[in-house]
């Protein structure tokens, strides 16, 4: 029996103070998917990830769509969820 993989994430900003209305906001993605090997990671910002809870930087303020691909084998789960200001 196979279990597909399961994409889930928490996005956190590395200091209480700083908003997404801010520029060079950092943000931790802790990965909490379930049965996957491998993920890409879209941050909406035309950058991506490959690492497993990578973190990234917002340059400009604004509404950003992370989107998480998390496989096993050539299954994938699709996670999006939206950042803003």
């Amino acid at each position: 029996m196979r279990n597909d993989p399961i994409a889930n994430f928490v996005a956190n900003t590395q200091s209480p103070v700083n908003k997404l209305s801010d520029k060079n906001i950092d943000v931790i993605l802790a990965n909490k998917s379930e049965n996957a090997t491998r993920y890409e990671w879209n941050f909406g910002d035309n950058t991506t990830s490959i690492e497993t809870n990578p973190k990234h930087t917002y340059l400009d303020a604004g509404t950003y769509t992370i989107k998480l691909k998390a496989f096993n084998d050539d299954v994938y789960w699709i996670l999006t969820s939206k950042l803003s200001n």
